[in-house]
């Protein structure tokens, strides 16, 4: 009888074991297949009452997917009926460096809505020659590359501003002012842990008295980098991210600082052979509220 109950006790393991693979296996391949559409709205009485409404698509960490994802992408985009696209960095895979399939990709977004682009980690180590392609690729598709730069966007006699950078970098001379003469600006930076120099540091927004190490220079920020921490259980924040390492802060959401706030996506891709689990793909949408 003892000998039954054991065998019967391993037979229930193994196939309470099987079921658990068979779990991970579904939930990864869900993770790193599905596209799920993330919706946020800004509000703010500094958003132009011409722009409230304005939608705005974000993509980042494309990896160069290629094939038919990016035709669903595409289309997903395209339903969404954006204003503006913003992209924030790499869109090309460093260990996987044929840059055809972001081109195209850049060929297909690019007649959906106006696209602007900051480069990330991965787009920073290619060769040159593939960095000329992939540019003048964003030329021939009027894809704005706005790497400290600024670019001005006008709608009904009213302005806003798309800006961004690699990393940190404090503006200087005649983008400075056009910066600091616009009524709200857009900033695009592959890496979220930037934030609290662009937007102001937590300590400042949560106590007025706080000393602010810099002064903040955007109202709303786009970052990717961090896919979402790869593993999102049974860490709601992810665990890890490439910058920020173990339980990192900043991995997929709506963060809030002392000027604005920091919207970061899960990213659209895996970077060489990573995989993620309870974690998919992310297509940002961000619509703009002004508040009277």
């Amino acid at each position: 009888m003892k000998e039954k109950k054991r065998r019967l006790f391993k037979v229930i393991l193994l196939l309470l074991a099987a079921v658990i693979d068979a779990l991970l296996i579904a939930e990864t391949v869900y993770s790193n297949t599905h596209i799920s559409v993330d919706s946020y709205e800004y509000e703010s009485e500094k958003v132009p009452q011409s722009f409230d409404g304005f939608k705005i698509v974000q993509i980042s960490d494309y990896h160069k997917h290629g094939d038919g994802f990016e035709q669903k992408l595409v289309e997903m985009v395209s339903d969404q009926q954006p204003d503006i696209i913003v992209l924030t960095g790499d869109m090309v895979d460093s260990h996987l460096t044929d840059i055809n399939d972001t081109m195209m990709f850049f060929e297909d977004i690019s007649k959906v809505a106006p696209c602007y682009l900051v480069w990330g980690n991965h787009d920073m180590r290619l060769t040159d020659k593939q960095m000329e392609k992939l540019t003048n690729c964003c030329e021939d598709n009027g894809i704005e590359i706005v790497m400290e730069r600024a670019v001005d966007i006008e709608k009904g006699g009213e302005r806003i501003t798309v800006a961004g950078s690699y990393g940190y970098t404090v503006p200087m001379g005649e983008f400075s002012k056009q910066l600091s003469e616009s009524p709200f600006v857009i900033w695009l930076n592959h890496f979220p842990e930037d934030a609290e120099k662009i937007l102001g540091y937590k300590a400042a927004y949560l106590d007025e008295n706080a000393e602010m190490v810099c002064e903040p220079f955007a109202d709303l920020m786009f970052c990717g980098h961090a896919h979402g921490g790869l593993i999102r259980f049974p860490f709601k924040d992810g665990l890890y991210a490439p910058g920020q390492g173990l339980f990192p802060e900043y991995t997929g959401g709506e963060y809030y600082f002392y000027r604005g706030e920091m919207i970061v996506s899960r990213g659209m891709g895996n970077s060489g052979t990573s995989l993620r689990l309870f974690d998919d793909f992310d297509l940002v949408v961000c619509t703009l509220k002004s508040k009277e």
